[in-house]
């Protein structure tokens, strides 16, 4: 089937939560896919919907872990991480439950991920699940205030002749991870909720190792994503937004944070200017990170000389040097 004289484990890892109307088809693709070593583990985030005894019904040869409430996708996700390191996987692959992928996605990343040894982590192309001739990702793209985006996303197929190499981040809907790289970094980190947390760990790998992350065009998987932004709810936009915060205070150069602070403060009141729950809510998130902005320079400063090994300047120049809110074209 391939040429690997040694053929890596590989741990699939699907979250679920409440997913059951997903879970068929994924689950049916990824039984079909042509990768011979590999296991598939669903780590369900305590659903009410029946999904546990649909997957024991109909798919019995996979793993089932129930989680007792939902933990998020980074928690809920890091379960099945661990329970994947444990059983000697080489390479753990975390995969949204609303995907279909070709059959060769997963030998597409291994024989990258072996070819190219300086690789940690791969993702590959996600396309619309509604429309497989549009991109939902390329890679995740990040600007000066922390946003961040899918490269491409809304662009025709036939218009995006990306080669494999480089990226700033992939996205969680289908990111594969060498076994090396949790030993260095760690898991997901758990305080990004749902937002946030695959560019989270890509920019760690990236400032905390010599590992790359990079994309493998040849790696499909189509995926249900909503192109339409006005479709999600008002939690998850507070959500996000949160996240963004989150990201721009954990990684960002304490230069950068001083000074943009104030413009994203500003940035995010703007645009929700016309929802006045969105604009309170940012507005008690900015109020609360100025009261304890002097506490986070002191302790990101601590870390500038503690953490020897952080790569800043190639992280940061993969950063995308603009403040304004990203041109995304959203097309279904």
């Amino acid at each position: 089937m391939n040429s690997f004289k040694i053929t890596p484990l590989a741990y699939i890892v699907v979250l679920n939560w409440n997913g059951k109307h997903h879970l068929q088809e994924c689950l049916q693709s990824l039984e079909n896919i042509s990768y011979e070593n590999f296991k598939i583990v669903l780590v369900d985030n305590h659903s009410t919907d029946g999904s546990v005894e649909f997957v024991k019904s109909f798919f019995p040869s996979i793993e089932i872990i129930r989680n007792d409430r939902n933990l998020g996708f980074s928690a809920g996700n890091n379960v099945g991480i661990r329970h994947a390191l444990s059983h000697g996987a080489d390479y753990v692959i975390l995969l949204n439950n609303d995907t279909r992928v070709e059959p060769d996605f997963l030998l597409r990343l291994i024989q990258y991920g072996e070819t190219h040894p300086d690789v940690g982590v791969l993702g590959g192309t996600v396309r619309m699940y509604g429309n497989p001739n549009i991109i939902n990702s390329t890679g995740v793209n990040l600007n000066l205030l922390a946003y961040g985006w899918d490269r491409d996303f809304g662009m025709p197929c036939s218009a995006i002749q990306r080669k494999a190499g480089e990226v700033l981040a992939v996205t969680g809907a289908l990111m594969a991870v060498k076994r090396e790289v949790f030993d260095q970094v760690g898991l997901l980190d758990p305080d990004f909720f749902a937002y946030f947390e695959d560019v989270d760990f890509c920019i760690r790998v990236w400032k905390y190792t010599n590992f790359t992350v990079e994309y493998v065009p040849q790696a499909n998987v189509y995926h249900k994503f909503s192109a339409s932004i006005g479709r999600l709810s008002a939690n998850k936009k507070r959500l996000a937004m949160e996240e963004q915060y989150r990201l721009f205070f954990k990684h960002y150069p304490l230069v950068i944070i001083l000074l943009l602070f104030p413009v994203l403060v500003l940035y995010h009141l703007i645009q929700n200017r016309s929802d006045p729950p969105a604009f309170f809510h940012d507005f008690f998130i900015s109020v609360r990170y100025a009261i304890f902005l002097p506490l986070i320079v002191l302790r990101r400063t601590r870390w500038f000389f503690q953490e020897k090994k952080e790569r800043r300047g190639l992280l940061w120049e993969k950063v995308i040097k603009e403040i304004g809110l990203p041109k995304i074209r959203v097309q279904d």
